[in-house]
């Protein structure tokens, strides 16, 4: 069994605060005397971090933790994750936290590129206390990069505990436009009792194997998340359509023994699935180390 090499990190985030505090009221002195060229300060929100956090190499042989949210982020590596209004714990790689940092769905492996193979391979536990006042996100937030603070947490903790240095370019990037089709979608509205489920199982037919995707009280966001691991493009959801559905896709990435996703979104569910090109936004690794012992 591999051994578990933990690290630690208390941030303050009162010192942190009082020091961008001054560090601002330097630089509005400089500003009005000597130094009028001086660069503005971040405001003192952006430097959010977590109030402690933990950052942990995962033992892959240990069994995940009770009540771990599972099933979110599937091929770019998220395993596990909670998340409440004063704690955040998530088994990931490396690569999925990044993207989740920068509000970017790692299922399309261009939106986020560069950095050593290991962010793909190695697991890492975080565990992190969320300071009093910071909005309380779903599971599902998280994983749709819908937690911008949180997100912003996550990114502060890459950058100090991994080392992480990124830069941002422009590319035009295949994608999935998924919109509303003729007549009323074949979906069920998810009620109260339903459970949260994101989940492609692998089935066979006569020695040919195909998918099954099934979304249980899901948003057509979540719909598009799952699509983008399926077709490793982005998919924008341009549905129209809110709330929360029930349904279930079985696919053929060759169209063999089932539609190809696109088909079969369009005849077993009533949407449409439309191939484009967009200029996207999309973040370059420049930096990342892994974590060392303290």
């Amino acid at each position: 069994m591999r051994n578990r090499i933990a690290y630690r990190l208390i941030y303050s985030r009162s010192a942190l605060i009082a020091f961008t505090a001054m560090a601002a009221l330097t630089a509005s002195i400089a500003i009005g005397g000597q130094n009028p060229q001086s660069a503005p300060q971040k405001p003192v929100e952006a430097w959010a971090v977590f109030d402690v956090a933990s950052v942990r190499l995962n033992d892959p042989a240990v069994p995940g933790r009770p009540g771990m949210f599972m099933n979110f982020g599937g091929g770019c590596g998220i395993f596990g994750l909670q998340v409440d209004a004063k704690r955040i714990a998530v088994t990931a790689f490396p690569y999925a936290l990044v993207s989740i940092a920068n509000g970017k769905n790692c299922q399309s492996p261009e939106n986020v590129t560069g950095g050593p193979e290991w962010i793909k391979t190695d697991r890492y536990d975080i565990e992190a206390a969320i300071p009093e006042g910071t909005p309380t996100y779903t599971p599902a937030q998280v994983a749709n990069r819908e937690a911008p603070k949180l997100q912003m947490m996550m990114e502060a903790l890459l950058e100090d505990r991994f080392k992480l240095k990124v830069h941002r370019e422009m590319k035009e990037l295949p994608a999935f436009v998924l919109t509303a089709g003729k007549g009323t979608p074949k979906m069920t509205a998810a009620g109260e009792a339903d459970q949260a489920v994101r989940r492609i199982n692998l089935k066979m037919e006569d020695g040919k194997s195909y998918g099954e995707l099934l979304l249980g009280k899901g948003s057509m966001a979540d719909l598009a998340n799952m699509v983008a691991g399926i077709t490793k493009v982005q998919v924008q959801d341009k549905t129209g359509i809110t709330g929360q559905f029930n349904l279930r896709v079985e696919y053929d990435n060759n169209g063999v023994v089932r539609p190809t996703i696109a088909a079969a979104i369009q005849e077993q569910i009533g949407l449409k699935l439309d191939n484009t090109k967009v200029a996207t936004e999309v973040v370059v690794i420049d930096h990342i180390e892994k974590p060392s012992e303290n």
